[in-house]
């Protein structure tokens, strides 16, 4: 809704704008801009459940019918009049990610019916009934509760997956299958994380995350050396370095490397460790972490480190890898984890729709540079070769259920 933005619009000249499930206000200047109008899906049966996340909150209130609304836009949020609507039963063992499917499959059909309406220039123009008008925003705890006090749940990234393979063009497996034999583009990952401006907004909720997880496999209690291998912008670091004897801490990204210094200048523990050349001098650690970093390295590169890692280890020492990928993972999956966890985390929605720009932007990096795949027993091969053994820990140290924690020791 920028000055920008709406002159790139300007410039296209369109006939009419469409939105879907649009969460923002539009200027009555940016609905201007398109002489047939503009056209937004809801998932609702508006003017019941205007607002966010309807799906949810049909499922969470115990409605036994859903629907889905083609409307006009107006500056009021989900209020101008309707153009076309149906409904439908939710079924006994619906999820919200079933439901979103149903009502996406119903969505395209009704706006292609719709834009070819404006375009005969018959397309209605029914009133909402303001009395009936409900307004929904982002659910609390509570509401969550709620949800599954009826019996409902979210469902799985792999049930939403498996909708999306049948509704969606047939690239898409294909694509998937592609990453599993790729290696990432080496330096293109690097690159997009030294782009980042700030951090997306669920990072500092993932780090807090993390650490109450490590506090099972890896107690600290203040006497320890610690060696933060992938440390990003310092927020795992700044949680855990107040509890070890020396918090060291490297990334190969180079402003990532300076946020990190900045965000841990205040804690003496900690100290950034040059591992862009030959090993330094160092102290040896009782305990490398390694979180969500195996992925944007190829083979190569992790077999280099494997035996680079075991020479920085004390007797004893144990390395901590969490969030491997071990099996094609299809993006759409991680990221309906990635926006459950903001769910349930509280986030704000303004954060949230900051934080999908971002990953967005992650998506074109990830087409051209797609993600390690790592099979265990590829690793554990690779991990013999450089003297250390692999354990698989009882659980991921993050919300990503489906990846893969693992601890190597000195064999």
């Amino acid at each position: 809704q920028a000055a920008a933005p709406r002159a790139t619009q300007r410039a296209w000249q369109p006939d009419q704008q469409i939105t879907l499930h649009l969460n923002q206000r539009l200027r009555a200047e940016a609905l201007a801009l398109a002489p047939l109008g503009a056209l937004n899906v809801h998932g609702s049966p508006l003017p019941r459940y205007r607002g966010l996340f309807p799906y949810f909150w049909m499922l969470a209130n115990g409605e036994r019918e859903a629907g889905v609304t083609v409307h006009w836009m107006t500056p009021r949020l989900d209020a101008g009049d309707i153009v076309l609507q149906e409904r439908f039963a939710i079924a006994a063992d619906e999820t919200v990610f079933s439901l979103s499917l149903r009502g996406a499959a119903l969505g395209a059909a009704l706006i292609t019916r719709a834009i070819a309406a404006v375009q005969r220039g018959d397309a209605p123009r029914l009133p909402q009934d303001e009395r009936l008008a409900t307004y929904h925003s982002w659910p609390q705890p509570t509401d969550l509760a709620r949800l599954r006090a009826r019996g409902r749940r979210f469902g799985s990234p792999c049930q939403l997956w498996r909708g999306l393979r049948q509704a969606g063009p047939t690239e898409v497996p294909h694509a998937v299958r592609q990453e599993a034999r790729q290696p990432p583009a080496r330096g293109a990952w690097r690159r997009f994380y030294d782009g980042l401006e700030s951090d997306p907004p669920w990072h500092d909720h993932e780090a807090a995350d993390y650490c109450a997880r490590l506090a099972d496999l890896l107690p600290l209690d203040g006497s320890q050396r610690v060696l933060d291998f992938g440390c990003g912008s310092g927020l795992i670091a700044a949680r855990l370095a107040p509890r070890t004897a020396e918090y060291l801490f490297w990334d190969a990204a180079p402003r990532l490397r300076a946020r990190a210094a900045a965000r841990l200048a205040a804690h003496p523990q900690a100290r950034l460790l040059d591992l862009e050349g030959p090993l330094p001098p160092a102290p040896r650690v009782d305990a490398i972490l390694i979180n969500s970093v195996l992925q944007y390295l190829d083979a190569d590169e992790l077999r280099a480190w494997l035996p680079r890692w075991h020479a920085l280890l004390r007797p004893g020492g144990r390395i901590i890898a969490s969030d491997l990928i071990v099996a094609p993972e299809p993006f759409v999956a991680a990221l309906a984890e990635t926006l459950r966890f903001a769910v349930t985390q509280r986030l704000p929605l303004r954060g949230l729709a900051a934080g999908l720009v971002e990953m967005r932007r992650y998506a074109a990096v990830r087409s051209s540079a797609p993600l390690t795949i790592l099979p265990l027993e590829r690793l554990r091969a690779w991990a013999l070769e450089a003297g250390l053994t692999l354990q698989v820990a009882a659980a991921n140290l993050t919300f990503r259920a489906g990846r893969c924690c693992v601890v190597l020791t000195q064999g």
